[in-house]
């Protein structure tokens, strides 16, 4: 399941945006990628960088997920 992530620069963690894939009300019609489109459009604010990854990218341990750093460069998530 594929999830998007942002770096919100006021908190300075990470922000993971889980699509309701599975929601009864979602247009049957959207493809996928026009779902994600559709939930990046109204979940990442305007001008900030993001990328689509696959759920199982994301640290196994949420204990320390508000110290979550996501480096787009690097495709990575590290603990800061």
């Amino acid at each position: 399941m594929k999830v998007v992530i942002y770096q919100d620069i006021d908190a300075g963690r990470a922000v993971v945006v889980v699509p309701a894939y599975n929601d009864k009300l979602r247009d049957e019609s959207l493809t996928e990628s026009d779902y994600l489109d559709k939930v990046i459009s109204k979940a990442v604010p305007p001008n900030v960088g993001y990328s689509i990854i696959e759920h199982t990218a994301l640290p196994s341990s949420r204990s320390n997920r508000n110290s979550w750093f996501y480096d787009h460069d690097l495709g990575m998530i590290t603990e800061g």
